[in-house]
């Protein structure tokens, strides 16, 4: 914008130079008569070009924009060498932990390995534990199995042993 503004001024200035040139026939170049014709046309372009960039101009920047501009161009500023420092921490951080990160991973697979080991020595004492206490089960229901046999054999023995008792 400021370049369309300079432009029509240098213009402006040119037309007018030509302009007063010819008025007043400077060096008897004949311009007087050479541009009487068609004076009205420098004389409209003139104007135009004069009053164009009043209109133009940018409005003046207050203090506070001009401020809040510096620290945004700064803020910028700081931004990108931030970034370009992290991307140099995190490529050295990437060079130095290549090689402990490959003795993680096999370190990772051992413990992984011996926490399946665990898994499975848990699943089968499980396993176990619940066998034997199904077997336990079994045999206390067999035992509980008995004794109601054996007391409802003697409350019937019991029964029949009085109602003899009182037939007698």
């Amino acid at each position: 914008m400021a370049l369309v503004l300079k432009i029509l001024q240098v213009l402006a200035i040119i037309c007018a130079t030509v302009l007063l040139a010819g008025a007043y026939d400077i060096f008897n170049f004949g311009l007087k008569k050479m541009i009487a014709p068609f004076a009205i046309g420098p004389i409209v372009l003139f104007m135009l070009l004069s009053i164009v960039p009043v209109f133009l101009t940018p409005k003046p920047k207050t203090p506070e924009e001009e401020e809040a501009e510096d620290i945004g161009e700064k803020l910028a500023e700081l931004q990108a060498k931030v970034n370009s420092r992290l991307t140099d921490v995190q490529t050295k951080l990437d060079s130095l932990s290549g090689q402990d990160r490959e003795s993680l991973q096999e370190e990772n697979r051992v413990l992984k390995e011996q926490l399946e080991a665990i898994q499975q020595a848990e699943r089968d004492k499980v396993a176990s534990d619940a066998r034997s206490l199904r077997q336990r089960n079994e045999e206390l229901e067999n035992q509980i199995k008995q004794w109601a046999i054996e007391a409802v054999g003697k409350n019937v023995a019991k029964e029949e042993a009085e109602a003899q008792s009182d037939a007698a």
